[in-house]
């Protein structure tokens, strides 16, 4: 009898023992691969740890925070005279500051350098939308780096700077996303009918190319948001 309860006791104890350093090795790995993330560095280390730990809340097992310790951080928002100068009182048909001062309206590293990009807000505007418009640094492997309009290259091919809109109505949504861990940058419009079914929504989605150093029209990543933000 005695016997019997300490053969049992022993099974008990080793898996017992085998469940902790089981535990303990998918706590320390992820159960799948790791995304190539670099979370957004912003202004700040600050900002740039907290952005991590929600990255390493999302895959967990996964080490985003030491990424931080090579991040350039900029702040956006000391450069707005600079970058009123670049945009100039009017900017493809919108006048710069006509409401209101530019300021950032968001940032984040979309192009995988360890540099946040900025959506600039151009302070203009009408019942409910306000222009925005992306810019990087030029050379950002230098201390004065400075700000320069982000290019685009479109559907049909056109190249240049482009205006991106935000805003809401009761019948109308207009979004601007960044999403640095596909270096992609999207803009959604959505209509709504009386009951808040969606009835229209037009999605434009643009990857960074690195080799060319500008933001190219995706459709299959413009495919992919359709299907996950507009179902109809």
């Amino acid at each position: 009898m005695f016997r019997r309860l300490f053969f049992v006791f022993a099974i008990i104890s080793v898996f017992l023992v085998f469940s902790v350093i089981l535990w303990l090795n998918l706590k320390q790995k992820p159960l799948i691969a790791c995304p190539e993330v670099t979370p957004a560095c912003g202004s700040s280390k600050e900002e740039c740890l907290k952005l991590a730990e929600n990255l390493e809340k999302q895959y967990l097992g996964c080490q985003y925070r030491q990424k931080c310790e090579s991040c350039k951080y900029i702040n956006w928002q000391e450069l707005i005279p600079e970058i009123r100068n670049i945009l100039g009182s009017q900017f493809q048909d919108v006048i710069v500051e006509e409401i209101y001062n530019l300021s950032i309206y968001k940032s984040a590293d979309i192009t995988g350098d360890g540099v946040p990009e900025a959506l600039i807000n151009l302070g203009s505007g009408g019942a409910y939308v306000n222009f925005l418009t992306l810019m990087r640094l030029e050379d950002e492997s230098e201390k004065l780096a400075k700000p320069i309009l982000a290019e685009f290259k479109k559907k049909d091919g056109e190249i240049g700077p482009r205006l991106f809109l935000i805003g809401a109505s009761l019948n109308h949504e207009l979004v601007t996303e960044m999403i640095p861990e596909k270096k992609l940058i999207y803009t959604l419009q959505r209509a709504y009918d009386e009951k808040r079914e969606i009835t229209e929504c037009i999605v434009e989605a643009y990857i960074w190319n690195q080799e060319n150093k500008i933001f190219e029209y995706s459709e299959k990543e413009k495919e992919v948001i359709e299907n996950e933000l507009c179902k109809i």
